[in-house]
């Protein structure tokens, strides 16, 4: 989870117009990289950083909020990937298999709290 948030850090450089990381291109990027609203939804992407290693380090300390900590970070984080889909499906996959871990393991607490 918490590599997962750090590649985040890719869209941030991106779009703040600071480099073309791996196969993200300026010219391919919509928002424009660099400009205002870039420099804004490279914040986001920034945002979505910070809550899967806020995350990623709850559960390490097997914190429960880790769970809402991280929809929070799949519900920041699928907009921007879903703008990229073409070069960040496979993040799309890990946003739905954080998602799915976070939401069943909750389900398992609830049912375990009410024997």
């Amino acid at each position: 989870m918490a590599g997962h948030g750090l590649l985040h850090l890719l869209g941030v450089v991106l779009l703040w117009g600071l480099a073309e990381p791996g196969a993200l291109r300026f010219a391919d990027n919509v928002p424009p990289a660099g400009s205002p609203v870039g420099a804004l939804a490279g914040a986001g992407w920034l945002a979505a950083t910070a809550l899967f290693v806020l995350a990623a380090g709850l559960l390490s300390v097997r914190r429960r909020s880790w769970r809402v900590v991280a929809l929070l970070a799949v519900a920041a984080s699928v907009p921007f990937l879903a703008q990229m889909a073409s070069a960040a499906g496979v993040g799309l996959v890990v946003d739905a298999v954080v998602a799915v871990a976070a939401v069943t393991t909750w389900l398992l607490d609830g049912r375990r709290a009410c024997r």
